[in-house]
């Protein structure tokens, strides 16, 4: 993960990950795109957390809103036709929101390792999600869970868990790639399988 250690290198992989999570929503419909779409952004998130710099919470918040600011303009600009002021201010607004719920998951990855932290990414996606759908500036429209759209046979169970039974699964996938990607690093095969 040397590409990692430059700025461009970290920007290329939060870019990357802003375009696979916006290729996997019903526009352009490549959904399993959804399984590793965060990976690079969770992959910035942990070499930032092993910085000894200063300010590492702030880079790593504005890299995460980069990453979301991207993917919620690529994929609601549409919202521009009915008020340009409206869709800005929404893209920024859910921006804001989605990099603070990976903020608090960086927090929770600082403070207790990765079993802890990324069931506490679970956590604080789903609740995140489920607040965004049930307050009065709803925007359901972004949940990941929402990706399979065009894909409904491969969510039929979702008449049992809803679409936050979705938003698991990407998660899972994403934790468990960047998990695998680690453990070949760190050639700690047993960990994985452990948290499997």
């Amino acid at each position: 993960m040397q590409l990692l250690s430059k700025i461009s290198g970290r920007l290329l992989f939060v870019v990357v990950s802003s375009l696979l999570l916006s290729a996997a929503w019903p526009a352009l419909g490549i959904a399993p795109l959804l399984f590793i779409a965060l990976v690079p952004l969770l992959l910035v998130e942990d070499y930032i957390g092993n910085e000894k710099k200063a300010g590492r919470k702030v880079r790593l918040f504005w890299y995460s809103y980069l990453c979301f600011f991207l993917f919620n303009i690529i994929t609601t600009w549409w919202i521009y036709f009915a008020s340009p002021f409206g869709m800005f201010g929404a893209v920024m607004a859910n921006a804001f929101l989605m990099s603070f719920t990976f903020q608090l998951f960086h927090i929770a990855h600082q403070k207790f390792g990765n079993r802890i932290a990324y069931l506490t990414l679970i956590i604080l996606w789903v609740a995140f999600e489920n607040f965004h759908m049930n307050w009065d500036l709803s925007y359901p429209w972004l949940t990941l869970g929402n990706g399979f759209a065009s894909w409904v046979n491969m969510v039929q169970w979702y008449e049992y868990t809803g679409v936050e039974g979705g938003t698991i699964w990407v998660l899972l996938a994403n934790i468990l790639f960047v998990l695998i990607i680690k453990s070949e690093k760190e050639n700690k095969k047993k960990q994985v399988a452990k948290f499997l």
